[in-house]
């Protein structure tokens, strides 16, 4: 007699078996895809070749075509690129993706082993594929290095909830070469450890400074020019779901209908924003009884809050907390999640054309409000468990 299979096992056949259709499809037709992982290799070959690679029209004379995306990394990662864009490019680019693949494996298996209690379930391996509107794919689409940065962070942060310091220290040190904003996450320790823990922090800044350190001071032209580009990258909508993105946009449609208004006022109420967010988060952190997975949860969201960029494939970093507050942590905010969400409506007549603001808002913002939300919901259920204790519940 054939033993029936569980439910489970069958929805995460389905699952599994989606995810490989899409990797299949990536992988069939990458050439039309990986538009970031162009840039890098033809940064690497500007650079060798003596060019200025943070300027497009490098990138594009050693692409013979136009290239549409800036190079935005330190000095030292050309370096690196530079080797993998002495491959030829159809080989440097599946080269590329399965190393992707194999950090997108060791990124399951952290999760899964490290931080999930029941493991991969199906909801959360559907979840990973559809949340922030397929944050992991348009990663995998993009060709961004993202995942690599992400299998540190999460390794940085399993190591966190073990003490184990100089894992930490190493693993955030390299998840910041690319990007510098995982030093962020530096915080953590400051606020959940002991001495070893302080010195473990500053061990790892130090060390992601020494890894910096060969290209600013071998290139000090193009560290200049890094510095320079960086803040005048202005990504918007849903490709940079950002608050600061979104403030920008919405300045951008004040200043059509008031004369006179501020440009520099989008920027004063980001700061403000940014300063109310962390006062929360902290005195959060600081009165409530809070666990380390808790402070790990509620950090990454107010990441994604605070950042002035935060990519659409950055929200990959929120898949994992946002799952276990919604799932595990907080089921009564987790209906008012659903119930927000049926409430949504684009037909909803407001006056002043303020309804196609909102909804046009909504739709290339969708992950910073999503994010927003859960942000609440993590705080009212950290409120929540403190007055349970108070009463003698807890």
């Amino acid at each position: 007699m054939v033993r029936a299979l569980p439910k489970t096992r069958i929805l995460q056949g389905l699952v599994l078996a989606l995810g490989l259709l899409l990797l299949v499809r990536l992988f069939a037709s990458l050439d039309q895809f990986q538009w970031d992982f162009k840039t890098y290799y033809y940064a690497g070959r500007a650079f060798r070749a003596g060019l200025n690679p943070y300027y497009l029209r490098s990138l594009s004379q050693m692409a013979g075509q136009e290239i549409g995306f800036y190079y935005a990394y330190p000095p030292s990662a050309l370096l690196l690129f530079d080797g993998l864009s002495r491959l030829p490019f159809p080989l440097a680019s599946r080269l590329f993706f399965l190393a992707k693949m194999i950090a997108l494996v060791g990124l399951y298996l952290l999760w899964g082993r490290g931080f999930l209690p029941r493991g991969l379930e199906s909801l959360f391996l559907a979840f990973t594929i559809f949340g922030f509107g397929g944050a992991l794919y348009v990663d995998l689409v993009s060709g961004n290095v993202n995942l690599f940065e992400q299998l540190g962070i999460w390794l940085a942060l399993w190591a966190f909830l073990r003490q184990r310091w100089r894992l930490f220290a190493i693993a955030l040190a390299l998840a910041s070469f690319f990007k510098l904003w995982p030093l962020v996450l530096l915080i953590l320790p400051v606020l959940g450890g002991g001495r070893r823990a302080k010195r473990a922090a500053a061990a790892s800044f130090a060390l992601a400074v020494g890894l910096q350190a060969p290209g600013f001071l071998l290139y000090p032209e193009l560290g200049a020019t890094f510095l320079r580009q960086l803040p005048q990258i202005d990504s918007r909508g849903p490709r940079n779901p950002s608050l600061l993105a979104f403030l920008r946009d919405l300045g951008d449609w004040g200043v059509g209908r008031w004369n006179g208004l501020p440009a520099w006022l989008p920027e004063a109420v980001f700061v403000l924003a940014v300063a109310l967010i962390l006062g929360i988060t902290l005195k959060a952190l600081r009165e409530r009884r809070v666990g380390r997975r808790q402070m790990v949860t509620l950090l990454c969201l107010t990441l994604a809050l605070v950042l002035p960029r935060f990519k659409d494939y950055t929200y990959v970093l929120l898949l994992l907390p946002t799952y276990l507050a919604l799932v595990e942590w907080m089921p009564a905010v987790r209906g008012r999640f659903l119930l927000f969400l049926l409430m949504l409506s684009p037909t909803i007549p407001l006056p002043f054309g303020v309804g196609g603001l909102i909804w046009e808002s909504l739709t290339r913002y969708w992950p910073l409000f999503t994010a927003a939300l859960i942000w609440w919901g993590v705080l009212s259920s950290l409120a929540g468990s403190k007055k349970a204790l108070a009463r003698g519940v807890g």
